[in-house]
């Protein structure tokens, strides 16, 4: 990959348990590195929930790889770019080289 593809600064954030005084905890995402990535669309699609029409939109982010964000469970990682946060359905070494990784992420609403 050209380094010079990498050219959006995004926040790597993680879910971290935030204690409240009562028996309850909370989460609360928090920004844990930020990194350089490529981005592109690839798809949109539109289906019924409640009555309502939604759309989802998936964008890919390649980022140099990094072992440890490949270990990190999905769910406890996010993409903050632009004020917006993105949830991540997967994470792929797709050359199975260990030189990038390409983290599919949809639109937190």
């Amino acid at each position: 990959m050209n380094p010079g593809e990498l050219k959006h600064k995004i926040s790597l954030i993680k879910e971290e348990p935030a204690p409240m005084t009562s028996r309850f905890t909370t989460s609360s995402w928090v920004e844990w590195k930020k990194v350089w990535a490529k981005m592109e669309k690839e798809k949109r699609s539109k289906f019924i929930e409640n009555e309502k029409v939604t759309e989802n939109r998936t964008i890919l982010f390649t980022i140099r790889y990094q072992k440890v964000i490949e270990e990190m469970p999905l769910k406890k990682l996010r993409i903050r770019y632009k004020e917006k946060e993105y949830e991540i359905t997967n994470i792929e070494d797709k050359d199975f080289e260990q030189k990038t990784l390409v983290l599919s992420a949809s639109e937190v609403v």
